[in-house]
């Protein structure tokens, strides 16, 4: 829940805000796909970090490795 809230109004309606003022309509649709794709980013490199998304490349390198554990 806190995770969603904070997507929301962290990354969305900033994004959604300056979107509208610049594009109208389309700017709010725009902004909500860059907030998904931005929150999916963030989640492959909380996942790669941890060890939860392990694959024999690392699509994101060096954003998980400054926040891994191991």
């Amino acid at each position: 829940m806190s995770l969603s809230s904070g997507r929301i109004f962290v990354i969305y309606l900033p994004l959604a805000w300056i979107g509208v003022l610049a594009f109208g309509y389309t700017g709010i649709l725009a902004a909500a796909v860059a907030a998904n794709l931005l929150v999916v980013l963030g989640a492959l490199i909380a996942a790669q970090s941890v060890g939860l998304f392990r694959t024999r490349k690392r699509l994101i390198a060096v954003p998980a490795q400054a926040f891994s554990t191991a």
